[in-house]
């Protein structure tokens, strides 16, 4: 359980419920590293990294660890969110004092109530890649305790 959460700790993901009774380690969503964010690991390989540099994406880790015939197993679940958002401002929209917070040094552009309600998560499925780089993370802090 150690090894796994300072796998993810290291990876830059934030630990949102720990379970050490259950085997249980799940991390809060954590948006998708970009190309420029080079001390970051969490898109792994190249159709990952494309997809997170053009679409807000959002992955999180569920981390299972139990105990099969006295050997222990360690199951990781890697699920991929992208964000969608409503197209366009429709005409009845455009009254730009609803999209604008102004104060006197700072102006905001941002959604109205009605399209916040559009906006959400869309599940992309898991993410293979990022499951065996994390295992193969665990795996040598794990060899590294033994040591």
């Amino acid at each position: 359980m150690t090894a796994s959460e300072n796998a993810l700790e290291d990876m830059h993901f934030t630990i949102e419920k720990f379970d050490a009774e259950a085997g249980l380690i799940k991390t809060a969503p954590m948006q998708g590293a970009q190309s420029f964010e080079f001390w970051r690991s969490d898109s792994v390989g190249s159709f990952n990294q494309a997809e997170a540099d053009l679409q807000s994406i959002r992955r999180i880790i569920e981390i299972n660890v139990t105990e099969q015939d006295g050997k222990i197993c360690i199951n990781c679940k890697a699920t991929t969110q992208r964000l969608s958002m409503p197209q366009g401002i429709s005409a009845e929209e455009q009254d730009y004092g609803s999209l604008v917070k102004s104060r006197r040094s700072v102006q905001q552009l941002g959604p109205t109530s009605k399209q916040k309600a559009n906006i959400c998560w869309i599940n992309l499925g898991r993410d293979n890649q990022l499951e065996t780089e994390i295992i193969k993370r665990i795996e040598k802090k794990i060899a590294s305790i033994k040591k």
